[in-house]
């Protein structure tokens, strides 16, 4: 049954690739609901036009392919939603135009998590041409919010049965049955100005869960003089600057920009996955320490600008919120290690006259809404803010006991050579949303995770590996003997 299954994906290996490349070209950015549905209803066609059985919430929002029988079933969930372009700047290719070169599928979504998506349906779609025999039923439950509100996985929940099991493919093998939880903190910093320096524009991100690669501040001087002036001593501070380490990298990448009396003062990082802040240089923290810097001699910000600055400053420094008073300290839970948050900005703007700042946070297992609710009401007496939780999840844990781990496993080490085992994610995924749900793959170990980056890309030998394992894994699982 497999081998059947296996020389047909091989086969259809151009196909796929075809389906991801025109899956890509809708360009469907989690805020714009028309293009989500698009996308989604692109698939659902497909999946009909196959004789596949499909269904959808009364909200259009979510979908389900599904093919076998049986009174158990196993989920996979992904989504077709994206995160915004970023810089468009940096892209090598259009964001939204697929492209293939041989090696690399390149475009948003070609990891987070459309390739993946086009994996499962192909599979699922050669099983049914294939009439191979199945004792479970297999749903492909395919998301369009997933990488903001979720309300779709609560119209699912409200509209269908739960499966019994399952994973979704939207982060990294081995088996991540642990997630941190996810927090979308807003911080808003009301604005006095001072009389010579007035900031009119100030702009950096357009995802709570990305690193931002830019960030831009504007100021209105009282003269040309003054916004020259102004150039000159950011000039001065970087030639003298002697620092090897974060302060020397955040000057290095800025640059002044005179225009009139408008100052403004740009930086340029690298985009990442928030939760793998170590993956990319974060634009708010170079423009803050730039402007820390700055301001020293120029005396360019008020205070509860400033008080804005030293927040994001002790964030810059280490990315765990050790400075901000959240608890690093060595935790077990179950016996195992619950690694430690992460607390990074992600946006940054100016909104009728106050700052507006997002922390996104990746907080681990033990710590509760409550906790952090205490801890940010501490935080905005300290530096003068008034602070909202947007978006919020409960870390996961999954117990190793559930019997599909070992068919999870034993697909993984046929197919790689390598051994499996369980680890835990750092970003947060569908599998919070069903119970009995992990997080597994497609990124390989050792693979550069290029979710949420500019020029976002999967190889191609990869993504037919991780092929590989997930038919195995559910012909084992589903298929009868």
């Amino acid at each position: 049954m497999i081998d059947q299954l296996l020389q047909c994906l091989r086969e259809e290996q151009d196909e796929m690739i075809r389906d991801l490349i025109e899956l890509i070209g809708i360009p469907s950015v989690t805020a714009n609901r028309a293009e989500n549905r698009r996308a989604l209803f692109w698939l659902l066609e497909k999946a009909s036009q196959q004789s596949m059985k499909t269904c959808h919430t009364p909200e259009e929002d979510c979908g389900i392919i599904e093919i076998g029988a049986g009174e158990e079933t196993i989920g996979i969930l992904t989504h077709v939603d994206v995160v915004e372009a970023g810089d468009r700047q940096k892209w090598q290719t259009d964001p939204f135009t697929g492209v293939f070169d041989g090696q690399w599928i390149t475009g948003r979504g070609a990891m987070d998590d459309k390739g993946p998506t086009i994996v499962i349906y192909t599979i699922l779609r050669l099983m049914h041409r294939l009439n191979l025999p199945l004792k479970k039923r297999i749903q492909l439950i395919i998301g369009t919010r997933e990488e903001s509100s979720w309300t779709d996985m609560d119209h699912f929940r409200q509209a269908f049965a739960v499966p019994d099991y399952g994973f979704t493919p939207d982060g990294a093998f081995p088996v991540h049955h642990i997630e941190k939880g996810y927090a979308d903190v807003r911080l808003t910093f009301e604005m006095e100005q001072l009389p010579a320096h007035e900031i009119v524009a100030l702009a950096a991100g357009d995802s709570e869960n990305t690193i931002p690669s830019k960030a831009v501040m504007t100021l209105k001087t009282d003269s040309e003089a003054s916004c020259q002036a102004l150039a000159g001593q950011l000039e001065q501070i970087i030639a003298r600057n002697e620092d090897a380490g974060q302060l020397r990298t955040a000057l290095s990448a800025c640059r002044a920009i005179c225009v009139g009396q408008r100052f403004s003062l740009r930086a340029q990082g690298v985009s990442s996955h928030s939760s793998l802040p170590q993956n990319g240089v974060n634009a708010i923290s170079l423009i803050m320490l730039a402007l820390a810097e700055l301001d020293r001699e120029a005396h360019l910000l008020p205070p509860s600008f400033k008080r804005m600055v030293d927040l994001v400053r002790l964030t810059a420094d280490c990315h765990n919120g050790s400075a901000l008073g959240f608890d690093n300290s060595p935790s077990l839970y179950q016996g195992e290690d619950m690694g430690e948050n992460v607390v990074v900005p992600t946006i940054l703007s100016l909104e009728n006259g106050s700052v507006i700042l997002n922390l996104n946070i990746r907080h681990r297992v033990g710590m509760t809404l409550q906790d952090l609710e205490k801890q940010f009401r501490r935080l905005s007496r300290e530096h003068g803010c008034v602070f909202e939780i947007l978006n919020y999840q409960d870390p996961l844990y999954v117990s190793r006991d559930l019997p599909f781990f070992a068919k999870m496993h034993q697909a993984y080490e046929q197919v790689t050579g390598q051994k499996s085992a369980f680890a835990l994610a750092g970003g947060t995924s569908y599998a919070k949303a069903l119970p009995n749900m992990v997080s597994w793959g497609p990124v390989f170990p050792g693979e550069t995770d290029t979710c949420h980056q500019e020029n976002e890309r999967i190889r191609l030998d990869s993504l037919m590996k991780a092929t590989e394992i997930y038919a195995r894994c559910l012909v084992s699982d589903a298929g009868c003997a």
